[in-house]
């Protein structure tokens, strides 16, 4: 999925339509898509927003309920952490007292999300994957720059999201990456 599909997906009308649908149900594809298309949708954004109910169901099995609420790849939820390992790492770093954290390599942001949800202030970054963590709503205490600076301006801002939030993250092309000190860290 590109970038500019992404953003439709998780926005607006796109963001709509992935929480309106129905529970994955095998076989039942074709004819959603169908009945979507013909309700005026758009090919592109049908085949994205079905293909999420899909990854949303195997997700369940690592997510749990917050699968729902999150955006994925096949490859970033193959490769995601479970959410019970998640928490469990999390909570090291709480017992540690520590009260940031960056979790680089984040991937889809399993850790991030769990690190959060126990109120760790954490800054996420992954490079390697087009979604970066962007598998669910911002969490107010994540911050995921882009990756690391290529030439040229950061081609997104990621944020990570809280599976409670209520939110949603989002994508803005050429936007400078967050920072809670204002001051980019030294990887940018």
């Amino acid at each position: 999925m590109d970038l500019a599909l992404l953003h439709r997906l998780t926005t607006g009308e796109g963001w709509g339509l992935l929480q309106s649908l129905p529970p994955y149900e095998p076989g039942s594809e074709l004819s959603l898509q169908q009945r979507l298309r013909d309700a005026g949708f758009e090919a592109d954004l049908v085949a994205a927003a079905v293909n999420q109910t899909r990854l949303r169901a195997k997700a369940e099995a690592k997510f749990g309920p917050f699968a729902q609420g999150m955006v994925f790849t096949s490859d970033g939820l193959e490769q995601a952490t479970r959410l019970e390992v998640a928490a469990q790492h999390a909570d090291r770093f709480r017992a540690a007292g520590i009260h940031t954290v960056y979790d680089l390599g984040c991937g889809i942001g399993a850790d991030a999300m769990a690190m959060a949800g126990l109120d760790l202030r954490v800054r996420a970054i992954d490079a390697s994957r087009p979604l970066g963590p962007s598998s669910a709503r911002p969490f107010p205490t994540v911050r995921c720059p882009a990756g690391p600076r290529r030439s040229g301006p950061p081609t997104t801002a990621r944020c990570s999201s809280a599976p409670c939030g209520g939110g949603r993250w989002s994508i803005t092309p050429g936007a400078p990456p967050p920072c809670s000190a204002g001051v980019p860290p030294p990887w940018w």
